[in-house]
């Protein structure tokens, strides 16, 4: 569980970045790796053939599974540390986040994944 930033991501600028000017999401990442805020940066998270994941983004919320073979997610999520001060933020979605999300979908979409929205009735 958790969050996940791909790997493929990581050219992303991060517009009005406290730290300056056309930051690049990989090199935040890269400047956070030594405070143990975050895991690995090469970790990975495998699915088998015909396993339904769900996946979200704020209030979206998807099962996806592919038919045709196994499938990774590769990229860097939170160490525990990252998870538990993580709480003691606000979380509000971010546009990069968003733009993140819906691209990961487009290309599982293109992958010919099978992608179906989830409710996202609280009372479920």
């Amino acid at each position: 569980g958790g969050y996940v930033i791909p790997q493929r991501s990581h050219d992303v600028i991060i517009p009005e970045c406290e730290l300056g000017n056309d930051i690049r999401l990989g090199q935040l990442i890269y400047q956070l790796n030594d405070t143990e805020i975050l895991g690995y940066r090469d970790s990975h998270q495998h699915h088998k053939q015909g396993e339904v994941v769900e996946a979200s983004y704020r209030s979206q919320r998807f099962a996806i599974r592919s038919e045709r073979s196994d499938w990774t997610v590769r990229g860097v999520g939170p160490s525990v540390t990252g998870k538990v001060i993580s709480m003691f933020y606000d979380q509000r979605e971010s546009p990069i986040g968003k733009e993140l999300f819906d691209d990961w979908l487009d290309g599982l979409r293109k992958q010919q994944f099978h992608i179906e929205p989830l409710s996202t009735n609280q009372e479920e």
